[in-house]
């Protein structure tokens, strides 16, 4: 007896969910422009992010690519300050928040965020 190759529902649209990645789109825009329509909402969004982060369709972010990020390096919001004895220190203007050395991206209060993000957080 043959053994049944276990496949995903979101396989058919695997190209098109790569399409839509390279062109910048998040997993939520996905979800509501291609997959669920075409499954007539039999589907949930915890599972499209679970089978794009699951096949590599993405490298996973620290936000697993639910949103797009902004990088504070390169934001005019975001600064240096020289401390006296220590080593200089990132803060964000708009938000009036010290950003952390070890964030790479933007801090999940970030107010440019997609989300809106929380400035008193």
């Amino acid at each position: 007896m043959e053994r049944r190759k276990r496949t995903s529902m979101y396989d058919p649209y695997r190209e098109d969910i790569v399409a839509a990645l390279e062109a910048g789109k998040t997993i939520i825009q996905i979800y509501n422009e291609i997959i669920y329509p075409a499954m007539n909402g039999a589907c949930e969004y915890s599972g499209l992010a679970y089978y794009v982060n699951k096949n590599g369709l993405r490298y996973v972010t620290e936000n697993d690519g639910y949103e797009p990020v902004h990088i504070c390096a390169e934001c005019e919001h975001c600064g240096k300050i020289q401390r006296e004895r220590f080593d200089p220190m990132s803060f964000c203007k708009k938000a009036e928040r010290e950003v952390l050395a070890v964030v790479k991206t933007s801090p999940r209060w970030c107010p440019l965020r997609s989300g809106g993000g929380e400035v008193n957080a």
